[in-house]
């Protein structure tokens, strides 16, 4: 699926919780991203984080899916993700 987005950052959490968000998914259900907010890491992390979106600066609750609709999961992760 061609999404046309780009994601970078030194953040591997917060790239991955942008990622869920563009991709229509329940953040809590990656276990990188579940065990960074149970653990109150990414709160942390995120003070020191600025987040561009389309060329303009954002916070995570305006992100939202690239096309509108969820993105289906790899085989590997229905499970994880459709569950």
């Amino acid at each position: 699926m061609k999404a046309q987005c780009l994601i970078f950052s030194d953040n591997a959490v917060l790239a991955d919780l942008i990622a869920c968000k563009i991709m229509g998914w329940p953040e809590e259900k990656i276990p990188l991203i579940k065990n960074a907010i149970k653990e109150e890491r990414l709160f942390r992390q995120l003070d020191n984080s600025f987040i561009y979106f389309n060329s303009e600066k954002a916070d995570l609750t305006s992100i939202k899916p690239a096309l509108g609709r969820k993105f289906i999961p790899p085989d590997g992760w229905i499970d994880i993700i459709l569950k």
